[in-house]
């Protein structure tokens, strides 16, 4: 996809990019930990394929040959979430949704949304103020269109 990307850019453009990196956070370990177990492993085998991610190493080798001009860096957010609720519910549309998606009705979903939030809560304290920090990372790399290359 980088290759298609990158030749749609002008001249002189500069294609720029963030992809999730969440692959190491408690939230994300919570939901492959608790599709592995037996009561959703048939139904969410293979579920954690679904979502790629892939190292800075990765996307500088894919760009580079294209370009010389690459810059990467990460960035982590800090979401102020009310509950640990809230927190399952922003996730469940991004990389929990393939999880619940394969799962057979509403009332397992449910479910399966209650385990991942009991696996998660001691990685995400309360705060003072009775709100949790979830960290989100996310790698951003830009590449620039020259002559040159």
């Amino acid at each position: 996809m980088l290759e298609r990307l990158f030749q749609i850019v002008n001249e002189n453009g500069i294609l720029a990019v963030q992809v999730p990196e969440n692959q190491d956070s408690p939230l994300h370990k919570s939901i492959v930990r608790v599709s592995r177990s037996g009561k959703w492993r048939e139904y969410t085998a293979g579920r954690e394929d679904s979502i790629t991610y892939h190292s800075a190493d990765y996307y500088y080798g894919q760009l580079a040959l294209y370009t010389k001009e690459i810059a990467i860096w990460e960035t982590t957010y800090y979401h102020i979430m009310r509950s640990h609720e809230e927190l399952i519910d922003w996730y469940k549309g991004t990389a929990m949704k393939p999880f619940l998606d394969s799962l057979p009705d509403d009332e397992s979903r449910e479910e399966f949304k209650r385990e991942v939030l009991i696996d998660c809560q001691t990685a995400y304290p309360l705060q003072p103020d009775r709100r949790i920090l979830y960290s989100f990372k996310r790698l951003f790399f830009t590449a620039r269109k020259s002559l040159d290359d």
